[in-house]
């Protein structure tokens, strides 16, 4: 189907609702990884800055650890949210949506709560838990981004791009937002930052429902 056909047929978007929710699903997906690796001081030079780990190969290599527990999961979730369509309940989009964002919004209030917990005496604990939490958070967000793209994809070209914009767009905000919670907070910024990203993450599902609601999801 030529793209002038796609846009023949497409339902309309009122309000240009459904291309708002798209670019801020765009930024949403990104946004944990944008988080952690905006926080390394937090983790590095303040939780896991102890008599006990101060050297510590968790220490040393933590944002390679990092790294790998936010890629590989999101990978391999991304990879059987794409292939794995079984054709029942479980498999419609709407519902893996809501589950995905349900679980993120959880593991960042599970974060946020750890900031405020003193673990000086247990940082490998500390440290076990926030690799189970990149690991959870970042199989949601495998989910969700090609539930996202997919959805897009059905749309205009103009749908994809509004993805695209915001997930561009999201590593510009959460720098503009650490250094402006760094400067008003003294060094308080991670916290700042957990609570920008859940409170951008709060009205997920809701997006989905109302986009679901203007015909764009089956």
């Amino acid at each position: 189907m030529n793209g002038e056909g796609v846009e023949s047929r497409a339902p309309p978007d009122r309000y240009n609702l459904a291309y708002f929710f798209l670019l801020l699903h765009g930024i949403g997906f990104l946004l944990p990884w944008n988080v952690f690796i905006n926080a390394k001081e937090y983790f590095v030079d303040y939780k896991l800055n102890t008599t006990l780990s101060y050297d510590a190969d968790y220490r040393v290599n933590f944002m390679s650890y990092i790294g790998f527990a936010a890629h590989f999961p999101g990978m391999c979730f991304a990879a059987w949210n794409t292939f794995y369509q079984s054709g029942t309940r479980s498999s419609k989009p709407v519902l893996r949506f809501v589950v995905a964002m349900l679980i993120e919004i959880t593991v960042l209030l599970f974060t946020i709560a750890l900031t405020m917990i003193d673990t000086v005496h247990f940082p490998g604990v500390f440290f076990g838990l926030t690799i189970a939490s990149v690991v959870l958070i970042n199989c949601c967000v495998g989910i969700h981004q090609t539930l996202t793209f997919g959805m897009a994809a059905i749309l205009p070209m103009k749908y994809s791009n509004a993805v695209i914009m915001g997930s561009n767009a999201c590593g510009t905000i959460m720098s503009i937002v650490n250094i402006l919670t760094k400067w008003l907070a003294s060094g308080k910024s991670f916290v700042l930052n957990f609570y920008a990203s859940n409170l951008s993450r709060m009205p997920g599902h809701f997006k989905v429902c109302l986009i679901d609601s203007l015909g764009y999801v089956s």
